[in-house]
């Protein structure tokens, strides 16, 4: 896939090895997450014209030279070439222009407009002891999984969809706010809003303790999709902080061998830096796992099949990762029925996947159809399905410019979700605070200012209890 594109990348041939497999394999990975590249090697722009003949020469592919896994140097910095923000395109969207016809005004620039550059890019770790570390983490891995199955810990429910937990009673209630609470933390830190971020923080910190007593067989999940998260967005101290809490509360709480306890454990001794390159094989290894020792069929087996599809799979393999959700899509509805739960969960994560590269007409017409499953379906959890492709839909609506549809979606999802969990469940605040977002980028700023109201006493309760 990446033939087309190498004459584009313009590799200097005076680089050393090392450097041009770490640039490939940097470039490699955002492009799995849809993201441009512009590299710099000791201050110098990287240009990778050249690296077509230099793998040929070397009788390499693209494919060989990412499975090297090369360590990023120090001196290579990495980033995002200069992209048109929202606001201009709603301003030429007004005045009927493009961005070639805006481009040809050649318009001088002004003095108060300033750029800079991002952050190097991490070295990537290099001490063995990491890997002794990750290793012990796999092994504690299986003997929790293997662990919670054959003590009974886990069981498949009476409708046979969920394995759920004797510690526990709830499918996951729980972890799901833990989970929506710090993504939500991670979106406003990602704009800014740091002090509501914080609040986040907070609320979704108090879960701790519960998610860790309740043993859900998801939890492992739920906590690599957290630390992935905060280590792609670059808030890594924040990763690292929750991390912390978890292996100081499983300390406190659980027995000494408990797996859980010494698996966050040694997370927090390998730090969310040098775990990057960890968690995405610790989270194939659970997903796996999760196979061999569980129903294949369940709903919990292919959430967790769904999410590692998403998540990670897509960073190694895009078009694989788009083949694999599309067949699995088929695969629910043929077997299962077009209002199933399964065909819901398959098309739903269709849809977020889709969104998340930016094919948005055809993640909005995803979306629909769960939010037709949720509408039609007969389980347990259609309402909320229902929620998650408004939701979903409401996010590729705005991406389209749609501005005024997508914010009436995205109120209708919250109007539901108020109506079902309340104003202080995750599934509420975080279509809040995007509501918020979107109004003030909408020159709403009264209404706004109601929804940031609601939302600073809605936290203010919450947290007071923490």
């Amino acid at each position: 896939m990446y033939k087309n594109h190498i004459t584009k990348w313009k590799l200097d041939k005076r680089n050393k090895e090392s450097e041009v497999m770490a640039v490939v394999r940097k470039k490699h990975q955002r492009d799995a997450v849809g993201k441009a590249s512009e590299f710099h090697l000791r201050g110098r722009l990287v240009d990778l014209d050249d690296v077509h003949r230099y793998l040929k020469r070397k009788g390499m592919s693209i494919e060989n030279a990412i499975e090297l896994n090369a360590a990023t140097p120090p001196e290579l910095r990495c980033c995002t070439p200069d992209a048109v923000p929202r606001s201009v395109h709603r301003y030429l969207k007004r005045k009927s222009m493009s961005i070639k016809n805006a481009i040809e005004l050649n318009a001088a620039t002004p003095p108060e407009l300033r750029r800079c550059t991002p952050d190097a890019v991490p070295r990537s770790p290099a001490n063995p002891e990491i890997f002794e570390v990750a290793q012990r983490v796999l092994i504690k891995i299986r003997h929790y999984i293997f662990g919670s199955r054959d003590s009974e810990t886990w069981f498949l429910s009476a409708n046979s969809e969920f394995y759920l937990s004797v510690k526990g009673a709830s499918r996951g209630g729980t972890l799901a706010d833990f989970q929506v609470n710090l993504e939500a933390a991670c979106n406003l830190l990602n704009t800014g809003s740091h002090t509501r971020a914080g609040q986040f923080l907070v609320s979704g910190s108090a879960y701790i303790q519960d998610i860790l007593l309740e043993e859900a067989p998801r939890t492992l999940e739920a906590v690599f999709y957290v630390m992935m998260m905060f280590q792609k967005h670059g808030w890594v101290d924040c990763g690292n902080i929750i991390v912390k809490q978890l292996s100081g509360m499983a300390t406190a709480i659980l027995p000494e061998m408990h797996p859980l306890r010494q698996i966050f454990n040694h997370l927090q001794s390998l730090g969310l830096e040098s775990a990057k390159d960890f968690l995405p094989n610790a989270w194939a290894c659970l997903a796996d796992m999760l196979e061999e020792a569980l129903d294949a069929s369940s709903l919990t087996v292919l959430q967790s099949r769904l999410g590692y599809i998403h998540h990670v799979e897509s960073t190694r393999n895009l078009n694989k990762a788009d083949a694999q959700l599309r067949t699995m899509v088929e695969r629910c509805r043929e077997v299962h029925g077009r209002f199933s739960s399964r065909y819901a969960e398959a098309t739903l994560a269709l849809a977020t996947f889709l969104r998340y590269h930016r094919q948005y007409i055809e993640a909005a017409a995803a979306a629909e159809e769960v939010i037709r499953c949720g509408r039609e379906g007969r389980f347990s959890y259609a309402t909320q399905m229902w929620r998650e492709g408004m939701v979903t839909l409401a996010h590729c609506q705005y991406q389209n410019y749609d501005d005024e549809q997508a914010e009436s979606t995205l109120r209708q999802a919250i109007d539901v979700a108020i109506a079902n969990w309340g104003w202080e469940a995750g599934q509420t605040l975080q279509p809040l605070t995007i509501l918020e977002e979107w109004l003030t980028q909408f020159g709403k700023h009264e209404e706004a200012a109601e929804v940031s109201e609601r939302l600073a006493e809605i936290l203010r309760q919450s947290n007071a209890f923490v």
